[in-house]
C-alpha cells in the first residue's frame, strides 16, 4: 500500500514538472523566435558569420542587440529592430566596452550597484544603457538609467525612477 502511494506521488510530481516545463516553453517561445529572427537578419546582411549572444533592449523601440564575429573574425555589435527592417552593425572595438562604461559610471557614482549595461538606441543614437541603484540625496535607495554614446562613451542623460 505504501509503495502504491509513493508511485502515485512521484507520478504527480513528474506531471507537475512536465506541465511547468511546457508552460515555460510556451511563454518563452515568442521571445526565442524573435531572437532567432534577429540573429538570422544579422547573418543575412553579412554583418556576422557567427552569433555569440543576443540581448533584448527596450527603450524608444524594441531592438535586439546581436553580438558575434564577422568574416574577418572581428567582434561586432549589431542592432536589429523588432521588425528586422533596421539593421546597424559596428565593430565592438570601435565603441566603448561594457567594462569601460561601467567604470565611467562608477567614477561618477562610486557606491552605485550596477544591475545591467546593454547597448540600446536613445534618441536615434547608438548608446549604452546602464541600469543601477544608488542612494539619492535624501538617503533613499533609488534606481537610475544612465545613457552613454556607444562610440565614445560621452555621457548623454540620466533618468531617475520614482520611489513608490
Amino acid at each position: 500500500m505504501q509503495r502504491k502511494w509513493i508511485v502515485i506521488m512521484i507520478s504527480i510530481f513528474i506531471l507537475i514538472m512536465l506541465g511547468l516545463h511546457l508552460f515555460y516553453r510556451n511563454i518563452q517561445s515568442n521571445e526565442w523566435t524573435q531572437e532567432g529572427m534577429a540573429s538570422k537578419a544579422a547573418i543575412e546582411t553579412n554583418a556576422l558569420k557567427k552569433v555569440t549572444s543576443v540581448q533584448k533592449s527596450v527603450w524608444e523601440d524594441v531592438y535586439y542587440i546581436v553580438n558575434g564575429v564577422n568574416d574577418q573574425d572581428q567582434n561586432m555589435v549589431v542592432w536589429v529592430n523588432q521588425k528586422g527592417t533596421s539593421i546597424h552593425a559596428e565593430q565592438a572595438n570601435a565603441g566603448m566596452s561594457k567594462e569601460a562604461i561601467q567604470n565611467k559610471l562608477l567614477s561618477k557614482a562610486p557606491n552605485a550597484e550596477i544591475i545591467s549595461a546593454v547597448p540600446t538606441i536613445w534618441e536615434q543614437q547608438y548608446a549604452w544603457q546602464v541600469f543601477y541603484k544608488d542612494k539619492s540625496e535624501d538617503g533613499n535607495m533609488r534606481y537610475y538609467y544612465d545613457f552613454y554614446r556607444f562610440r565614445d562613451g560621452e555621457y548623454l542623460t540620466t533618468y531617475t525612477l520614482p520611489n513608490r
